[in-house]
């Protein structure tokens, strides 16, 4: 893909309203908050359709489990 169709999709994508922002005050404020939706919702999704095997990597065990 080339850098303007994805600068351009890139300028017009949106997971998350700014009014619904955090308060950057709290001490538990996730920076990634506008992302956080879109980001449980796909690792319910993979949870669903992904067993661990006893061949399963360490890496692969440890990004499903957090």
């Amino acid at each position: 893909m080339k850098w303007d169709r994805f600068y351009h999709i890139l300028r017009y994508i949106q997971f998350s309203e700014n009014k619904n922002e955090p308060d950057r005050t709290d001490d538990n404020y996730d920076q990634r908050w506008k992302m956080r939706a879109i980001f449980d919702k796909l690792n319910d999704s993979y949870a669903k359709c992904y067993s661990l095997t006893e061949r399963s990597a360490a890496d692969e065990i440890s990004a499903l489990q957090n």
